[in-house]
């Protein structure tokens, strides 16, 4: 975004049309009037650039600059797929990073997301201060899903740890295979898998 002017008047701009009353104008007086507060790029690609013989490619990079004084900033996210995909579900595998930095005050901001078939299965973020450290997961499976966190600090000149951790199993009907979901020319529909539901069991942890 770029923001720039000023107000000039025809009796600032000269003699011209002296007996006509004045009017504003908006027009940039120097460069110094101009102010570039953002500034984004992205680019995106298929099949993507190769990660040497590992068979995944980045497909996805883009970044953002924030210039505002106070509030310098710098975002970055990369996006990495598998070459091999399923036509109309997309890749088998894909991760998604980001990073952001923030030089005053010091924030350092960190993420990577995980999907399987472009269900989200797995995310996990850190946030790094100059007196603070906070990490976070997020994970599901087919039967069982959790989150753990843990906490740094500095409090009175002190350290202190806090942390928490949360995971539950549960099964639920047809969470595999929907029931009446058909497969190939030959109309194969098979029942719900698995075929029945339980309750949920949950164990949850705390620390600090």
């Amino acid at each position: 975004m770029i923001a720039a002017g000023d107000a000039l008047t025809q009796q600032r701009m000269g003699p011209f049309r002296a007996n006509v009353a004045p009017a504003a104008v908006m027009a940039p007086q120097s460069f110094d009037a101009f102010r570039l507060e953002q500034i984004r790029a992205g680019l995106s690609c298929s099949p993507g650039l190769a990660i040497g013989t590992t068979g995944l490619f980045v497909t996805g990079l883009s970044g953002e600059i924030t210039l505002i004084p106070g509030g310098e900033r710098v975002d970055v996210t990369v996006t990495i797929e598998a070459g091999k995909s399923l036509p109309g579900i997309g890749p088998i595998l894909a991760v998604e990073g980001s990073m952001g930095v923030q030089p005053r005050p010091f924030e350092l901001d960190l993420g990577v997301a995980l999907s399987v078939l472009s269900i989200e299965v797995a995310r996990t973020e850190a946030k790094v201060t100059t007196n603070s450290f906070r990490a976070s997961i997020q994970f599901e499976a087919i039967f069982f899903n959790g989150s753990a966190e843990i906490n740094a600090f500095t409090r009175n000149g002190r350290a202190t740890f806090t942390g928490s951790a949360r995971v539950s199993l549960e099964v639920r009907k047809g969470s595999i295979v929907r029931a009446g979901k058909c497969f190939g020319r030959i109309r194969l529909c098979p029942p719900p898998i698995p075929p029945f539901s339980t309750g949920k069991l949950a164990s949850r942890r705390r620390y600090g």
